[in-house]
């Protein structure tokens, strides 16, 4: 992990007048120190006997989960990455959307990825905007509300929208039924609503394995090598708001599923 850069080495001290502890960087340290707190300059030699190097993460890694998910955002980017090959055609994380002359909310996308589509889709280009929480996060109504607005607002460009919320840990039902809930409506026919797909999913079941649904298609019935957005949007549906489960074999005559 050092060698890699996610932690940097660095010195634990106290300052002897406020007496709080801060961390100095290794490239910083000298035999004088001042106290970020109380502004004190102090000699830190008396404090070096026994005692060992403390280590902080760095970088992407270093935020902490109020400061954009970094972690979850770098792992969903991978994934999508893996996903699109060639076609991913830029992204960036931490995107603010501004209400101008759209109906929107001021709001923040954890990350925007735009990429091309195959040649029988409607528009040229995907665009995704994501909610990327920790295992410990929570999709919320607000993120739900705001990403939809800034969504629908996008739908008359050039680009067909999708909306993704990725965790890394499992979605509760409370927020999976708000991410169904942002689906919408587009007619009725014989009783049964149609939604426009444009809604994603991803829990650590999806993130973890190298291709996305290596885990989710031992137990669902979806497509395990989905190529478009569209076609992950399908098999959210079928994995979390109207789960297909494989029929699971419990002997010679194994007996369907209730």
């Amino acid at each position: 992990m050092l060698k890699k850069g996610v932690f940097r080495a660095g010195l634990k001290l106290a300052c002897p007048t406020c007496q709080l502890d801060f961390w100095v960087p290794l490239d910083d340290a000298k035999s004088t120190s001042q106290c970020p707190y109380c502004g004190v300059e102090f000699n830190v030699l008396p404090q070096l006997r026994d005692r060992n190097w403390a280590y902080r993460r760095s970088g992407l890694f270093g935020r902490e989960d109020n400061q954009r998910g970094g972690i979850p955002v770098a792992v969903t980017l991978q994934q999508l990455e893996t996903f699109l090959h060639e076609r991913l055609l830029a992204y960036a994380p931490g995107i603010e959307f501004k209400a101008g002359t759209a109906a929107i909310e001021d709001c923040e996308a954890n990350l925007v990825v735009l990429a091309s589509s195959f040649p029988r889709s409607g528009k040229p280009l995907e665009l995704v905007i994501a909610e990327c929480k920790d295992a410990g996060g929570e999709i919320t109504e607000e993120d739900v509300r705001k990403l939809s607005k800034v969504a629908e607002a996008l739908r008359s460009g050039p680009c067909d929208v999708f909306i993704l919320f990725a965790k890394c840990g499992q979605f509760t039902d409370q927020e999976i039924q708000r991410c169904k809930n942002a689906r919408r409506k587009l007619f009725e026919h014989e009783g049964k609503v149609h939604y426009l797909n444009n809604i994603i999913m991803l829990s650590d079941r999806e993130l973890q394995p190298y291709y996305l649904y290596e885990e989710a298609e031992k137990e669902f019935d979806i497509k395990q090598h989905a190529q478009t957005f569209d076609e992950l949007a399908i098999n959210t549906v079928n994995i979390f708001f109207e789960p297909r489960r494989k029929v699971q074999a419990s002997g010679p005559n194994p007996e369907p599923s209730k």
